[in-house]
């Protein structure tokens, strides 16, 4: 099965920014390593992307809903 992927993953903007997104999340939600980090980390980033970036991300787990994450 093929993992659908978010198509703003594919911009520019989002390139330039995900990595000091993600240095964002695990600022706030810690470095993880347990069950159900994942969904944590997604939301989490998932709403930093919207508040300070203004863009709408939809998570693995929003355009997956047949596949179980931990």
């Amino acid at each position: 099965m093929k993992m659908i992927t978010d198509s703003v993953e594919k911009t520019s903007k989002y390139k330039k920014i995900v990595k000091e997104v993600e240095e964002k999340v695990v600022a706030e939600i810690g470095e993880g390593g347990y069950l159900g980090y994942c969904h944590r980390f997604w939301e989490a980033k998932q709403r930093i992307l919207k508040e300070e970036y203004n863009m709408d991300w939809k998570t693995p787990a929003q355009l997956n809903p047949n596949v179980l994450f931990d």
